[in-house]
């Protein structure tokens, strides 16, 4: 959660607001409800890959992300690491991944989840939490 992961962060956030704007130009709802100086979840469902840069991009606020430990493999999982995600094992608890999530609330920033634990790809509106 250095400054380091906040610039590299913020340099994809912008990144992806202009392809976001340029590719989708999805509509949010609801921003104002969001705290501006509170520790808070952001939790949505996970419909689309794309679904993390859109709550990105609907708050001013720094997200910390929970993601699959899967995802921090190669390349990616340098990026991953680099701006503050939050590795989960979903095969198993994972009481290291809540303590840093409860110590980012503590400091008052967010936390992004999709409580699902992976995307949906039924026909079904919401899954099972895990």
């Amino acid at each position: 959660m250095g400054k380091k992961g906040n610039v590299l962060y913020n340099i994809l956030k912008v990144i992806y607001a202009i392809l976001l704007k340029i590719l989708f130009n999805p509509k949010v709802y609801g921003v104002e409800n969001i705290p501006l100086e509170e520790g808070l979840i952001l939790a949505g469902n996970h419909k689309c890959f794309i679904d993390p840069v859109i709550v990105m991009n609907s708050t001013k606020r720094r997200v910390y992300f929970m993601a699959k430990a899967e995802a921090f493999k190669g390349p990616l999982g340098l990026i991953l690491k680099g701006i503050g995600l939050i590795k989960v094992d979903r095969s198993k608890n994972n009481p290291m991944a809540v303590i840093e999530a409860e110590k980012i609330l503590k400091e008052r920033n967010v936390v992004g989840i999709f409580p699902e634990g992976t995307r949906n790809k039924s026909n079904k509106p919401i899954l099972k939490f895990r």
